[in-house]
């Protein structure tokens, strides 16, 4: 132990890094403490549209949350659960950024309702969802840009059982409008606030088969915005083996039509994985994703990932220019090791194939490693082992020169209706 102890105090980064898990893991334990808010509608993990997770009908909680630029967040969460088919639902989280020293939050209006004499839909959705937080500090100012995010949404959702398979479709359009507030600098003292806004439409569908055990979901949609068409569709199917461990695969193919953004339009790519951005250019141009530093380049909270493209799960980011079309490949496959606390073990490849614009060819990338599931669907731990020359090289120019730079973690907060979206956001 004394040993351990004087190679964490020599070791900087190892420290944090150890810090960090400490806490993340800590962290799965309140929540895995909790009432579970995360039941699986499929076997293994969520693959249904099921709105009825929670119990709860109104909750008032003292809310305390964090990101790297607004610091510790106060405020209140109120919220509540309407009925499965229709009713009024909400979450208001008001708070205050301590260290941006500015009000910030989230909120989500809902209303569901269930139409007469029609047996083709099971009901419709009205929502309206909006938040504000920083996303950028300026080292050189010492200030923080900030964004403003509404987007009204329609959706339709229909379910159909026919013995053992339940199938359920989602039908949605939504339209995101991002409103940034940003400094220019003039020189090394002063500077000025300038402001920029783009939107985005989207229409999505979504499909998801469920059996006892095999499942599967199916993802497509379109976006459009100031100056560019973009389309995605992502296939996923999961096998249960043994009864109580799970192998999945997935596709998925992008492509951009048209792509004439600017320097003030959403910053819009083809990527082969879903990584922190800077400042305005943000790869999660509709701020979907909780982020606790989504601009940081270095550090802890630059290691955070999420799905976007192919999928592919690591921290490397940015290393091609793809504007053209993707198609994404991977695998995972639960181990069999019975761990403490409901951890999973996975392994895990993913790769994607793409004409490579600085290359002048097509070129296929991959990644391999193991996941640590903290808490499944939620929090998990990624640790690489053999990857392609070109994501090695660019460890080496984003200085993620030793292993632990090179271990990314995601965190999906998406049950916006339980848990408030702006959590670390």
């Amino acid at each position: 132990m004394i040993k351990l102890l004087k190679h964490l105090q020599a070791n900087k980064s190892a420290f944090k890094f150890y810090f960090i898990l400490v806490l993340l893991i800590s962290f799965s334990l309140v929540v895995q403490a909790q009432p579970s808010e995360l039941s699986p509608s499929c076997t293994k993990e969520e693959l249904t549209l099921d709105t009825s997770r929670s119990k709860l009908k109104r909750i008032l909680l003292p809310a305390i949350s964090f990101n790297k630029y607004d610091g510790v967040i106060g405020g209140v969460l109120l919220m509540n659960d309407p009925e499965k088919d229709a009713g009024l639902g909400y979450m208001l989280n008001p708070g205050f950024g301590f260290g941006s020293k500015r009000p910030v939050g989230a909120f989500r209006l809902s209303y569901k309702k269930k139409p007469l004499n029609d047996d083709r839909w099971k009901f419709f959705y009205f929502g309206l969802e909006g938040k504000s937080y920083s996303f950028y500090k300026n080292d050189v100012y010492k200030t923080k840009d900030y964004y403003y995010k509404l987007a009204p949404e329609v959706a339709g959702y229909q379910e159909k059982s026919t013995g053992d398979q339940v199938r359920t479709r989602r039908f949605s359009y939504r339209f995101v409008y991002i409103y940034q507030d940003f400094i220019e600098g003039i020189d090394r003292v002063n500077f000025e606030r300038k402001t920029n806004s783009y939107y985005v439409n989207v229409l999505r569908f979504e499909q998801n088969n469920c059996r006892e055990y095999n499942a599967s979901k199916s993802i497509a949609w379109v976006q459009q915005g100031n100056n560019f068409v973009y389309l995605f569709g992502r296939r996923e199917q999961m096998y249960i083996y043994d009864a109580h461990h799970a192998v999945v695969w997935h596709i998925s193919g992008s492509w951009l039509p048209f792509n004439k953004t600017e320097i003030d339009d959403a910053f819009v790519g083809l990527m082969p994985n879903g990584t922190v951005g800077l400042g305005r250019f943000q790869p999660d141009y509709t701020f979907d994703q909780s982020l606790i530093g989504r601009s940081e380049q270095s550090g802890i909270w630059s290691q955070q990932i999420y799905q976007k493209g192919a999928g592919l799960r690591t921290v490397a980011g940015n290393f091609d220019l793809i504007n053209d079309w993707m198609i994404g490949l991977g695998v995972e496959a639960e181990l069999p090791v019975k761990l403490p606390l409901n951890f999973e073990l996975k392994a895990y490849v993913d790769a994607a194939i793409y004409p490579s614009q600085i290359i002048s060819r097509v070129r296929g990338v991959w990644t391999s490693g193991i996941e640590l599931a903290l808490i499944p669907d939620f929090l998990s731990v990624y640790f690489p082992l053999l990857e392609s020359v070109i994501i090695r090289e660019k460890y080496i120019t984003d200085q993620h020169n030793s292993y632990l730079d090179r271990i990314g973690f995601s965190l999906s907060i998406h049950l916006t209706d339980q848990v408030v979206s702006g959590f670390f956001n």
